[in-house]
Order: structure tokens, then sequence, then C-alpha cells
């Protein structure tokens, strides 16, 4: 048996092992996370004409999408999604080995996608009904594409990747970088930069139309964003050397990676200028991300991908460079197999907390459809079941302006969902604690039944009032 077919065998084992896990973990009963049942809940909205659902204006629109055909088509929207995402990550796999392969080789694209099949947070998230995986393998076939020189496509790809998540602007403005260098040394045409422009308006100019059309500004969600997150990520935020440590914690392999980013940066002033992308586009990640201040590990994930390859590039160089030393060999072995193995292991803990929010949905249809004056504090609250939210007492922001503005608006609800554990106050806003309690007190003397659920501090009430008043909440909601 050759070394080749060997390769493929031991590939195709790592891929099967990795699936099963993917999809082990996909239909295995599980809490979604926040965010997960928001684009769920987006995805009902969008195929039932606003008669189910709830709305986030800031959110973009590609994963709603996906997941309201899913579940307009009459599948099982969660676990059908959670394949589709296994699939997807799989997909990244294999881009990454074409990647690696353009760059350095198939040496190290093998060692580059076995990184990644491994590494515990892409594991982790690979089956998660979120943004960044999705708009990941957008964004690394419009880089693989960039490399190939097909200009359109790579413009649609990187178009579909910002339609997905907005981040994704960040790869937009490397390659755009390169592709500017590239025209300014005569190694591309202007024909070649109008080509990707267009590609990259497909996706998004219809986008952008909706946009205007909702909210009469085409920018609007991404500004939108942008604001939300200065106002509401407070009890995330990190220092800026968060993403290394949590990376390098969790997976010390990756350590490697500044070995193979140094060898590319050399090679990128002294040979090919398709050094220059991996370099750069490095950079700008680690960089922009690491300056955000609300951090999360889901979001290091994009940065995986483009460390595993250089992770896998490093490794090469150190071991070339000690390869006819026998017992440097097997110690080089040794320390790689230590490496691979996480320093910690806080990201499962998130795993092992479950909430019960089965009362909820037995509410939900206990009463059949729930159309006209629901409030919620959290959208898990109305996964199940067909309902519809008026009010997101969250969004866009929790403080004492939003609360005293709900407090006023209350003779318009008509069922509450509410745990004063999903609104949080800003740690500077010394009022808000106080009109949170006095919000819920307000809710409770004008109901006419109270459901209580779970213990304090965190007790959920379902709240039912005698009478809903008309009101006017269309798309979107918080502007």
């Amino acid at each position: 048996m050759n070394n080749e077919v060997k390769s493929r065998i031991i590939a195709g084992i790592a891929l099967i092992s990795v699936l099963s896990y993917l999809l082990w973990y996909a239909i295995r009963p599980h809490q979604l996370w926040w965010d997960e049942a928001v684009y769920v809940l987006m995805g009902k909205y969008l195929f039932s004409g606003g008669s189910f659902g709830l709305w986030e204006g800031a959110r973009p629109l590609v994963m709603p999408l996906l997941l309201g055909a899913i579940w307009k088509a009459g599948f099982p929207v969660i676990i059908t999604g959670k394949i589709a995402a296994s699939l997807i990550s799989l997909c990244i796999v294999a881009v990454v080995f074409l990647l690696a392969e353009e760059w350095f080789g198939k040496p190290q694209a093998i060692l580059a996608a076995l990184f990644l099949l491994t590494s515990w947070p892409f594991l982790f998230f690979g089956s998660t009904l979120m943004t960044e995986h999705l708009s990941m393998l957008f964004s690394l076939i419009a880089v693989w594409l960039f490399l190939k020189k097909r200009w359109f496509f790579a413009g649609f790809f990187l178009g579909m990747g910002f339609a997905t998540r907005f981040t994704q602007v960040f790869i937009a403005a490397s390659l755009g970088a390169l592709a500017l260098l590239a025209w300014h040394r005569k190694k591309a045409s202007t024909k070649n930069l109008i080509a990707a422009c267009v590609g990259l308006l497909l996706p998004l100019f219809p986008y952008l139309m909706v946009n205007a059309l909702l909210y009469q500004n085409p920018l609007y969600p991404f500004f939108y964003q942008i604001e939300i997150t200065q106002t509401t990520s407070w009890p995330y935020i990190e220092p800026f050397w968060f993403y290394a440590k949590e990376i390098i914690l969790l997976t010390p392999l990756y350590l490697f990676a500044l070995l193979g980013f140094g060898a590319s940066f050399w090679k990128a002033k002294k040979e090919a200028s398709k050094y220059r992308a991996i370099a750069l586009i490095t950079a700008v990640l680690f960089t922009a991300y690491s300056l955000i201040g609300h951090k999360e590990v889901r979001f290091a994930t994009q940065l995986l991908p483009y460390l595993s390859i250089l992770s896998a590039h490093g490794i090469t160089i150190a071991y070339s460079t000690i390869q006819k030393r026998g017992a440097a060999k097997i110690s080089f072995v040794v320390v790689i197999f230590i490496f691979w193995i996480p320093v910690a292991d806080d990201i499962l803990l998130v795993r092992g907390h479950q909430q019960d929010y089965s009362a909820y949905w037995e509410y939900i249809h206990e009463k059949g459809n729930i159309t006209d004056g629901l409030w919620i504090s959290n959208p898990l609250y109305m996964l199940e079941g067909e309902a519809k939210a008026d009010r997101l007492m969250y969004y866009p922001r929790l403080d004492s302006e939003r609360i005293e503005t709900l407090t006023q608006e209350i003779p318009q609800a008509k069922t509450v969902f509410i745990s004063l554990c999903d609104m949080p106050c800003p740690p500077n806003d010394f009022s808000c604690p106080a009109k949170k309690k006095g919000l819920l007190e307000s809710l409770k003397e004008s109901a006419k039944a109270i459901r209580e659920i779970g213990e304090e501090p965190c007790r959920g009430y379902i709240i039912e009032r005698q009478l809903a008043l008309p009101h006017l909440d269309k798309i979107p909601y918080g502007k």
C-alpha cells in the first residue's frame, strides 16, 4: 500500500469520525443558545408572513432565510438545521485543505485539515445554528477563488459572507487591499476589479433594497448592529489578549502558527504574492477581533482556519529542521502530541448549563397560537409551538430608559413571559435594578393570572393580563 492510499484512508477515517461526533452532538437533546433561538424564530417570522416568531432588525438575513425555509418545508428545523451545520463544518475543512495546498503544498494541507478537524472550539460550535461557520465557509471560498483569480465568483462569495455575518467585512477589506495592490502592480486589470465588485454586489443588492424599504436606510442593520454592540456588550468585554490566550489554552498546537506566520511574512517579501494573502488576512482578522471589546470564544472560530494552515506550515518547518536527528524527531513528536491536548476545558462547561423552558412551551401549546400581545424577556421561551412576540423586552437594549418605556406600555401587553435574570442591568445604571423590579411588580398587579416557574433568584413568570390595547409594532422592533 503506497503512501497516497494510506493518506486517503487516514483522511477518510478522520472525516467519518468528526462527522459522527458532529451529528451525534446535533441530534442529542441539548439547550440551544440564545442567538440560535433568535435565528430560528426570525426564520418563522419571514416564512409565516409575520404571523409567528420574532424579528430583530440588526441581524443579517441569510441564516433566518435558511432556517425558515427548513421550517416551511415541514422538516424539524432544529435537528435538520444542525445536521446542515455539521455538513457546512466539513465543507470548511475541505476548503481549508484546498487553501493550504494552494499556499504550501499537500503535506501541509493534510495537517491543516487535521488540526482544524480536531480543534475543540471548531468541534464545539460546529453544529450550532449561528452565523459563524456559514459565513466562514463563504469567505474561505472567496479567498480560494481570489487566489485562483476568479474575480467575479470571489466577489460573489465575499458578498454572501458579509450578508451572513457583518464581521466578514474584515476579509473583504483584506482581499480588497490585495486586489488593489495587484492592480497597481499590473497583475490585475480594471476589468477584474469591476467583475469582483459586480459579484460582491449581486447578493447584497436585494438585501440592501429590502433594508431601504423596511428602514429607509439600506445600511440600517449594519449600523444598528454597531450601536447595539456598543450599548449591550458590556457583559462580554475582555482585554486585547483574550483570543490569543483562549486559543492557545484550548489548542496549544496553534503556537506553531507564529512560526508559520513569520515564514509566510518573509516569503511575502521575498517570493510570490500569494503568501501575502495568508499573512495579511491572519493579521487583519486577529487585530480586528482583538480590538473589538465584545469577545466570545465562538468568535475565535473565524481565526481557526488560518491558524490551522499557519500551524501546519510552522510544524513542517520545525520538523524539517530536525529531521536528521533521531532523538530530536522522537521528542518533537511527543511535543506535538502534548500540544494537541487542550490546557483548559472551560468551553465545555457551557454545554453543562441547562435550563428548563418546557413550562413556557406547554403554555403555548395549551393556548394554541399566541399571536397578539405577547411580551418576552428571552427568545427561548417561545422556541416550541406557534407564537408571535409583539415586544422583545431585552431588545435593542435593557436600561432605565427602556424599562420606563416598557412600564408605560404595559396596557398593550396581553401575555408576558419574563424572568429578571434575562434582563441584566448595565453596571453604571444604578437606578435600573429598582426599576426592573418595579416593572415586574406592575405586571403582576395588573394580571388576572400568574404562573411561577423555577426558583429564586431566577424565577420565571407567565403573566396573563385582562386586556391588550391595539398597538403598532411591525418590523422593525426597536427602531
